[in-house]
């Protein structure tokens, strides 16, 4: 997750977003860690507990659009131009579009 938000971010709320990915983790093991510790006779219930918010994360990454660099690279560029108007602001859209676009001829090149 820390790769895809660092990916399609605006290089100026890059590092907010992944240091808050990185502290609600973190709050979510302190209160895996509550929980546990307050429904410790019954196993069951912390497994069927944890089981919740994993097979809601399993089913949601199916609705995360492809990151817009790996489309680039895989030279589907419509589906990146669609997935960026998605994720960026109108204003940003030229800017990023055009880094991209960079970014990946360089990327291209190098190999």
């Amino acid at each position: 997750m820390p790769l895809f938000l660092a990916e399609v971010a605006p290089v100026e709320i890059r590092g907010t977003l992944v240091a808050a990915n990185n502290g609600m983790i973190t709050f979510g093991q302190l209160f895996a860690s509550l929980f546990a510790f307050l429904v410790r006779p019954d196993w069951r219930l912390m497994l069927g507990c944890a089981a919740i918010p994993a097979f809601l994360q399993f089913v949601l990454m199916f609705c995360m659009p492809e990151s817009p660099r790996w489309l680039g690279k895989m030279k589907r560029t419509e589906e990146q131009r669609a997935v960026m108007v998605k994720i960026y602001k109108p204003e940003y859209l030229e800017e990023m579009n055009q880094a991209l676009s960079e970014e990946i001829n360089t990327l291209i090149v190098e190999t």
